[in-house]
């Protein structure tokens, strides 16, 4: 289970900034 919740949170990380990257950027700024 551990491994699957690490790749999740991975390919959601790799998604946004892929997807948005600049949206992503000014909601954590």
């Amino acid at each position: 289970m551990e491994f699957l919740e690490v790749l999740t949170e991975g390919l959601e990380r790799v998604l946004l900034v892929r997807g948005g990257g600049r949206e992503v950027i000014t909601i954590y700024s």
